[in-house]
């Protein structure tokens, strides 16, 4: 890790603001690929390279355990957690049977506002042009892409149903971007996007929760294959 990228830290700010923010970022960074795997994190120097105090770092650490991207022991300390295929095919279980879930609650309920923020989110996604080796535009895409999913369940009046499902597909984008970091967007997966979000606006849903079903069992299914191709022994 050689990135300085440090946050701000307004001393007019509370100290949760700051916590919040660097929740943010290393989130980012560890989705994205910037630690690898089972590394140990030290707090001394991610506390350096950040510019912040100790306090807020460790709670930003401390969520980020709760969400699954960080493991950690008193011992130990914290680290990033591992990857391995019995893992990612928990989570892409637990993401389809979560969201086909939410995407049925969501076509009940939802109404013009949330068609029209499905069709812009789609709309701005396949806008982007990810250019290989451009971070920028790389990085614009994936928040344009987290965006669509997250306007497609928006609707679906359950809170606590949309946390677990921003969880898992937090870690699911982590193994997503690990593994398939070369592999740009294809025109297969934006027509399965677009045919989801016409199948969810028209109110077509059981065809709607069959393709999402299908879309994230098929990117859960590209990594697994990856990542078995980089270690041969791990197993699901």
């Amino acid at each position: 890790m050689n990135r300085r990228t440090p946050v701000d830290t307004d001393v007019n700010d509370p100290p949760r603001s700051i916590g919040g923010r660097l929740t943010d970022q290393l989130r980012t960074e560890i989705t994205r690929g910037d630690f690898v795997p089972g590394a140990r994190i030290s707090i001394k120097e991610l506390s350096e390279r950040l510019g912040v105090s100790l306090s807020p770092l460790r709670e930003a650490l401390t969520r980020l355990g709760s969400e699954g991207l960080l493991a950690s022991d008193e011992q130990r300390g914290f680290w990033i957690s591992p990857v391995s295929a019995a893992d990612l095919v928990e989570v892409t279980r637990l993401r389809v049977s979560f969201e086909r879930m939410a995407l049925q609650e969501a076509i009940l309920n939802g109404g013009i506002e949330w068609e029209t923020r499905v069709m812009a989110a789609l709309y701005r996604m396949n806008r982007i042009d990810r250019r290989p080796g451009d971070l920028a535009s790389k990085e614009a895409w994936e928040d344009a892409h987290r965006t669509f999913h997250v306007e497609l369940l928006s609707a679906c009046g359950m809170p606590l149903l949309l946390q677990f499902i921003t969880t898992l597909h937090g870690l699911s984008d982590r193994y997503r971007r690990i593994f398939l970091a070369s592999n740009p967007p294809d025109k297969a997966t934006a027509r399965e996007h677009e045919r989801i979000a016409e199948a969810a606006v028209l109110r077509r849903s059981d065809e709607a929760v069959e393709l999402l079903g299908k879309h994230i069992e098929r990117t859960g299914n590209a990594v697994r294959k990856r990542l078995m191709a980089a270690d041969p022994t791990d197993e699901a």
